[in-house]
């Protein structure tokens, strides 16, 4: 994936700082355990990012690697499992290389990543409608908390034969 956004100072007044880009590559790995009352599926998740500034020049945070752990639990609500109510915990860890001093940092706990959402999949069409919370722990001292509200729309197998 890419991704460019503007970075900008964390304190007051919140200056411009430039652009920061990103390309990612990473790899999921996930395994599904089905019960009547619960779908458990844990995943690993690995990446790799290479950060730019805008004319592609390195920036102080050239390399990471991340790894991310996930927990998923997942509700049916309704008898047709049209309705479900869908937990994840994730913890993510990371090692960077930094240009300024050069080399790379220790690898510890960056963040946790709580999220509730209720789910509605109608079986007449090929959609999931997700609402839902997250609440993201950032490491650092103070630790803070940063807030998220979701409203997807996921398009299931646009492809495939129905």
């Amino acid at each position: 994936s890419y991704r460019r956004q503007n970075e900008y100072a964390k304190s007051f007044p919140f200056e411009d700082k430039g652009i920061k880009q990103e390309f990612r590559l990473y790899s999921r790995f996930s395994y599904i355990i089905k019960k009547d009352w619960v779908e458990i599926t844990p995943t690993f998740r690995q990446e790799f990012q290479k950060f730019f500034s805008e004319d592609f020049s390195n920036i102080a945070e050239n390399i990471r690697l991340r790894s991310r752990f996930r927990l998923k639990f997942k509700f049916p609500l309704s008898e047709d499992k049209q309705h479900h109510l869908t937990f994840y915990s994730e913890q993510l860890f990371s090692v960077s290389n930094i240009n300024t001093p050069s080399g790379w940092t220790s690898f510890k706990y960056r963040d946790s990543r709580f999220s509730l959402y209720y789910s509605f999949s109608p079986t007449q069409f090929p959609v999931t409608f997700n609402a839902g919370y997250m609440n993201n722990l950032l490491d650092g001292n103070p630790a803070r908390s940063a807030n998220y509200f979701a409203l997807d729309i996921i398009w299931k197998n646009p492809f495939g034969k129905r």
